[in-house]
């Protein structure tokens, strides 16, 4: 063996075992993220707990699951606020008469930020005329002190 091969095979446990340790601890730090990472089904069954929300008109539950900062960007592009909002649907100047989210798909950007996107096809009443509205839409909910609330919904309109 010559020296060069010699001082190689001396210096190369101080690379190797240190790499050893870096993989064992990202697979154990994977496992953990698998294990910790937010439920999609618990943010599903949260918007389902808001369309049943606004179909049966309940605005101060409504209210209790939005966020004070709140936004609505109805698919006119009209943005209301939480307050705006909740003032239009207390007057019933708009009733949302059934909501129907399907191709709904859920992503974590943070372990307490959720965003969904999908369709949905909507009865909506506007000043006592009821209407057919085909929307896609883009959901966040975040979570505060362990509860995942409605922060943001934004919308546009789709062919049926």
């Amino acid at each position: 063996m010559n020296i060069v091969t010699r001082q190689f095979f001396t210096i190369l446990p101080f690379f190797v075992v240190p790499l050893l340790f870096v993989s064992c601890g990202e697979a154990s730090s994977s496992k953990t993220s698998a294990t910790t990472a937010p439920d999609p089904q618990e943010i599903l069954d949260r918007e389902g707990d808001r369309v049943a929300i606004l179909e049966a008109q309940d605005y101060n539950a409504l209210e209790a699951l939005m966020t004070a900062t709140s936004t609505y960007t109805h698919s006119n592009g009209l943005i209301d606020t939480r307050d705006q909002l909740l003032n239009t649907l207390r007057s019933g100047d708009v009733i949302y008469r059934s909501l129907n989210h399907h191709d709904v798909q859920v992503r974590f950007i943070a372990p307490t930020v959720a965003v969904l996107n999908g369709k949905s096809d909507l009865v909506v009443s506007i000043q006592g005329e009821n209407q057919d509205v085909y929307l896609q839409f883009t959901i966040i909910y975040v979570k505060e002190d362990g509860v995942w609330s409605f922060e943001a919904w934004h919308s546009s309109p789709r062919q049926s």
